[in-house]
């Protein structure tokens, strides 16, 4: 395979999800090192601190042409024009997550080239917001985008034309009803201490399992009642006991099987978001009273986004399908969008602090010095810091306790 075999197609995605194709003059890439050198007056050579790198920087040059060229490159300035992070897929370098940063230039050749215009644009390779900063009613705003990424991720199912025939929907059945069991038995036992709940989940599965054969010809509708299978949990408010933990976990199984077909890849790409969706609904929906929860929760989604957008990366590109990139996209804006709320949440919970005993102490005692009270602090001092035995009794000197302020 020669080097012209390995160019890609040239694609951006805007943040909006508008996939404009274009050809292309010559591409480059480059980045700085962030790394600083330090002179020693008595001592030989140079000491240089490693910091990293920046983003990566594409300077490209678009060319759109034909009769409609107006057309597409007032769309194509509308797409720059967006605010947000987009999708490259960049004919040599791969897919990357980049913002347009600088000056767009417009250029139509109307007397030497009366069809063509060429674009010049940078785009800057971007993390994404990791933590924005959450305004107004933040479960409000991640409710709306749960139905966003929703929608999205049960459009690029229906868009997929992978249940086009009798063959395809064997294929993508056999899969679904797998991935459809380790859902109901690692989510059901959430919702047996809620009756609502559990009832709501139970006719949902009850009505998915009736109407197969028929939801099968209309994916639109199988991942939409799929979506809300997975999202019942997810909506009960309060601390509910290892819910994260199911969902981290049936994440992880559900990306662990190898993909080798179109049908296994939009099936478990289903399954995968819509899970990573339930996630960061559960957490928001979680009540946190200390800050380190709320942190390791902030964490905990982050992870899976990334785990999430190495799998789709992985698998799209091994089966040489295009990933239009709007179900990521959505998914993305509101997995940052949680841990961004977590974060602000967790300025305003209690926080881990660390005391050595300079003599030895009862647990009483101790309690009511810490916290001002003994009733409702008593257990979880207990249990924070694992006592067990005589130390329930008394703590010995020189043991460390954690205890959480606000």
């Amino acid at each position: 395979m020669s080097w012209q075999d390995r160019l890609r197609q040239a694609a951006y995605t805007s943040p909006s999800g508008t996939r404009l194709t274009f050809d292309y003059e010559q591409t480059s890439e480059a980045f700085d090192k962030k790394a600083t050198a330090y002179e020693f007056a008595d001592a030989d050579g140079t000491f240089v601190q490693d910091l990293g790198r920046t983003g990566r920087r594409y300077a490209l040059r678009v060319i759109v042409w034909g009769d409609s060229y107006d057309i597409q490159a007032n769309g194509w300035m509308a797409a720059l024009a967006e605010r947000g992070q987009g999708i490259l897929e960049h004919p040599v370098y791969g897919r990357v997550d980049v913002v347009p940063v600088g000056t767009v230039r417009r250029r139509d050749d109307l007397v030497v080239r009366a069809n063509q215009a060429v674009i010049e644009v940078e785009f800057f390779e971007t993390i994404g917001l990791v933590y924005p900063t959450s305004t107004g009613d933040a479960v409000g705003q991640i409710n709306a985008l749960v139905e966003a990424a929703g929608a999205a991720q049960a459009a690029q199912l229906a868009e997929s034309n992978v249940l086009d025939t009798a063959t395809d929907r064997a294929g993508f059945l056999s899969r679904y009803n797998a991935a459809l069991d380790q859902v109901t038995s690692t989510l059901g036992p959430i919702t047996e201490g809620v009756a609502s709940t559990q009832r709501q989940f139970d006719a949902i599965q009850k009505s998915i399992n009736r109407g197969i054969d028929v939801l099968i010809r209309d994916p639109l509708t199988l991942a939409f009642q799929t979506q809300q299978l997975i999202n019942t949990p997810a909506r009960i408010a309060g601390q509910v006991s290892g819910r994260a933990d199911a969902y981290f976990d049936l994440f992880t199984r559900l990306v662990g099987p190898t993909v080798e077909r179109d049908t296994q890849l939009y099936n478990t790409d289903m399954y995968a978001s819509g899970v990573a969706t339930a996630s960061a609904l559960a957490l928001s929906t979680t009540a946190y009273t200390r800050r380190p929860d709320a942190i390791l929760a902030a964490e905990g989604i982050l992870a899976q986004g990334e785990a999430l957008a190495q799998w789709r990366d992985d698998n799209y590109a091994a089966l040489g399908q295009v990933d239009q990139g709007g179900s990521w996209q959505a998914t993305q804006a509101l997995i940052a969008t949680t841990a961004g709320a977590l974060v602000d949440l967790s300025f305003g919970l209690a926080q881990e602090r660390r005391v050595v005993l300079g003599s030895a102490r009862s647990i009483v005692d101790l309690t009511y010095e810490l916290y001002g009270t003994v009733d409702s602090k008593l257990d979880d001092l207990i249990n924070d810091n694992d006592l067990s035995g005589d130390e329930v009794i008394e703590l010995p000197q020189g043991r460390e306790v954690v205890y959480y302020v606000a």
